[in-house]
């Protein structure tokens, strides 16, 4: 999902802001992206951490190719954290996941998202990993099948629709006794798995099956928290669409307009 309104070229030289001290999150308005956002938002509330910078990539452009960005996450994939710290060197992380584990072992020292009992640490970890090695993949092809691929791949678009709406089953089971996935409370498992079930429309998955899935969906959606973090930088895109139904078709047009392109200038390569 991208904006039609942002910049058409990448950046080539490192943007400004990087070297700021403290948190500075590389952010794309992505479910990993908002991942990312949920859980510093929520320390910083908490006095756990002074305060982060936002440096948004434009991935439209691809921008995350660039040999300033591949310095900091090699695998050119957004989210990307740098840490510029006071005592020791910078060190930068990417992967959500890691980001998330990073937050809660270097700032999180009073579990404010996460547990001092071991068990339900170990239960979070899980549905981690299960989000990493499921939903988020699963789900992110079926995004790209349904909306990006150009031409329609019926078998690609039933493969990963089908696999999204078993990982939804899985959560709805799961979810049918409790509030949150883990111990009663908001941690890094609901900020890892939520950001991807608020893009179900993209894929064309409707939650109306699902009704524990979607009070769970609604419940992190709404904590005031949550809220405050999907207007940084800026409002998010989820919100935009949902808030402008003419946004959704400004969106699919300048993506197939970038994709066009694409292959106009593919082909007149090898001509």
């Amino acid at each position: 999902m991208s904006d039609p309104s942002r910049p058409t070229q990448p950046r080539t030289e490192a943007p400004p802001g990087l070297d700021t001290p403290g948190l500075v999150l590389l952010y794309g308005s992505t479910p990993n992206g908002w991942k990312i956002t949920y859980a510093l938002q929520a320390l910083k509330e908490a006095g756990l951490i002074p305060g982060y910078t936002v440096v948004e990539v434009y991935l439209e452009t691809g921008e995350q190719f660039q040999p300033w960005f591949r310095k900091i996450n090699p695998n050119s994939k957004m989210p990307a954290l740098i840490d510029n710290r006071v005592d020791k060197p910078a060190i930068s992380v990417f992967e959500s996941a890691s980001i998330l584990l990073y937050l809660a072992r270097t700032y999180d020292k009073r579990y404010l998202l996460h547990f001092e009992d071991d068990d339900l640490e170990q239960r979070m970890f899980d549905w981690i990993c299960w989000v990493q090695g499921g939903l988020g993949p699963m789900q992110g092809q079926a995004n790209h099948f349904v909306r990006y691929s150009g031409e329609r791949v019926e078998y690609a678009v039933e493969r990963y629709t089908t696999e999204t709406k078993r990982l939804y089953g899985v959560l709805e089971e799961h979810l049918k006794d409790k509030e949150y996935l883990v111990g009663g409370k908001l941690s890094y498992a609901d900020i890892t798995a939520q950001p991807w079930v608020r893009c179900h429309f993209w894929c064309h998955i409707p939650l109306d099956p699902y009704p524990h899935l979607e009070a769970w969906h609604d419940r992190v959606e709404n904590l005031p928290v949550i809220q405050r973090a999907l207007k940084i930088p800026q409002q998010d895109l989820v919100t935009r669409v949902k808030q402008d139904p003419e946004l959704e078709k400004r969106i699919m047009e300048a993506m197939n307009a970038r994709r066009e392109k694409a292959e106009r200038e593919k082909n007149e390569a090898k001509a």
